[in-house]
């Protein structure tokens, strides 16, 4: 897994994720070590995707949000495929932002990993909340992360 100790995680739905909260997200900043990002796991379908560049993956995901994937850990093509002929939703986890490029603004959410499968008892134990806010009490993921079965 992709978690830095010390990160929290909401579990929250890609329609949460409005122009709205994003902006209450970039005033909470700046972020860094001693404040970090929030984090967010969304449960969707891939859509659709592109490959950027050879490594990076551009994911469009039900609910109408996109998801971006810099460096990603296999080669991209191979994982565009992969998310795309999954049946069931999978499970992504990122920091949910506002990505401008060229005079365009998208509700975009920055992945640090996906699963298939997510412990119910992790679940359970997140609190959901459209705002992810670092200062509210969420379970912390460490390294274990997902728990990917």
């Amino acid at each position: 897994c992709a978690y830095d100790e010390g990160r929290h995680l909401s579990v929250v739905g890609a329609e949460e994720l409005t122009w709205k909260v994003l902006g209450e997200l970039a005033e909470l900043g700046p972020y860094g070590p001693s404040h970090p990002e929030p984090m967010v796991a969304v449960r969707s379908r891939v859509k659709s995707f592109r490959v950027m560049k050879d490594r990076h993956l551009k994911l469009v995901l039900e609910g109408g949000i996109e998801a971006i994937w810099f460096h990603t850990p296999e080669p991209s093509q191979t994982m565009g495929e992969r998310f795309l002929s999954e049946p069931e939703p999978q499970w992504w986890a990122g920091v949910p932002e506002v990505n401008r490029f060229r005079g365009e603004s998208q509700r975009v959410i920055r992945i640090k990993d996906w699963s298939s499968t997510i412990s119910p008892e992790l679940v359970s134990s997140l609190q959901t909340s459209p705002i992810p806010s670092p200062q509210a009490g969420r379970e912390q993921i460490g390294r274990e992360g997902m728990r990917l079965q």
